[in-house]
């Protein structure tokens, strides 16, 4: 959930430890697209630093970077 809306029908992905997810959104959540992909993003997000979200908002933003604490 991201806090904010996502542009009606539209697709995202997340790009993490050189690896691509699709995903597919609805209101204000994305979700990888491929179910059986979901550990390996898991994963792959608890190995990393950072994670970059591409998707557009109901607003038109179109990017979204997310470092690890």
């Amino acid at each position: 959930v991201t806090g904010y809306a996502f542009k009606p029908n539209s697709e995202a992905s997340v790009a993490v430890g050189g690896a691509n997810f699709p995903m597919y959104t609805q209101n204000d959540g994305a979700w990888v697209k491929n179910a059986a992909e979901e550990a390996k993003l898991l994963d792959t997000m608890r190995k990393s630093p950072e994670a970059v979200i591409k998707a557009t908002t109901s607003r038109g933003t179109q990017r979204c970077s997310c470092a690890a604490s």
